[in-house]
């Protein structure tokens, strides 16, 4: 082969060889830039989240902070509720039309006798009562009657007595008295309920206190709880002494 031809075949393959080269570095500097812009992407990705991270934290402690101004605002509501409810008493059980026209007049006399009070310096006098909810069928439970003393101390009186004597009856129906309290109150200490019915099966002394918590005596020590959770552990563990014990 002549050297003019193989000079032409070198030229033809540096030809060849630069420009599949050419496009090698084409591809490795799209490559390059493709990298460069991920990169750039995955930074700014980077920092949004790192503000979204930042924005949680903040919304976060301002979540927490509004659920314990809530809470705050809850309790005040609660305790503004049982306070305007400091004069109430619930009566449940009373017969149907048992009150007549006067529900006022009906326990100021009525009251005293079922309850045997002593005679009291002053009457008994209420400042309304009525029964709740609309009329039922005369097959269902009657309503409860909800009255408002005027007079805090023989409100206290009426409960207090009402508390000793137990039974408490119209014509020989059972009724029974309760305080009034806020329905929050009132959903708490019914969560104590199957706790309250074990106790009473075991024959520990015990009750509510207000707004509420559970307090037993056990042992001779006094226990007070506000955890339907905790209370119901104890209770089983005495339940577990006492069977030990047999």
């Amino acid at each position: 082969m002549a050297k003019d031809e193989i000079l032409g075949e070198i030229h033809n393959l540096k030809s060849e060889f630069t420009g599949r080269f050419d496009g090698v570095l084409k591809a490795i500097e799209e490559t390059r830039k493709e990298v460069t812009e991920c990169t750039e992407r995955m930074a700014g990705a980077e920092v949004r989240l790192s503000n979204v991270e930042d924005e949680q934290v903040d919304l976060k402690t301002v979540v927490e902070s509004l659920q314990t101004r809530n809470k705050h605002l809850e309790d005040k509501v609660v305790d503004m509720e049982t306070r305007l409810r400091l004069n109430n008493l619930r009566l449940v059980g009373l017969p149907e039309n048992s009150e007549g026209f006067d529900m006022c007049g009906f326990l100021e006399s009525w009251l005293p006798d079922a309850l045997e009070l002593n005679p009291m310096r002053h009457p008994l006098v209420l400042e309304r009562a009525h029964r709740i909810g609309p009329k039922r069928d005369t097959n269902t439970s009657p309503r409860t009657v909800i009255m408002r003393f005027l007079n805090y101390k023989q409100k206290e009186i009426v409960l207090r007595t009402a508390k000793t004597k137990k039974d408490i009856f119209y014509k020989n129906q059972r009724v029974k008295l309760f305080a009034d309290v806020a329905m929050e109150v009132h959903r708490q200490r019914k969560q104590f309920d199957v706790v309250r019915d074990q106790l009473r099966k075991l024959g520990v002394r015990h009750g509510i206190l207000s707004p509420a918590t559970l307090v037993l005596t056990y042992k001779e020590k006094v226990h007070k709880f506000t955890s339907p959770v905790e209370a119901k552990i104890f209770t089983q563990k005495i339940q577990m002494e006492m069977v030990e014990t047999e």
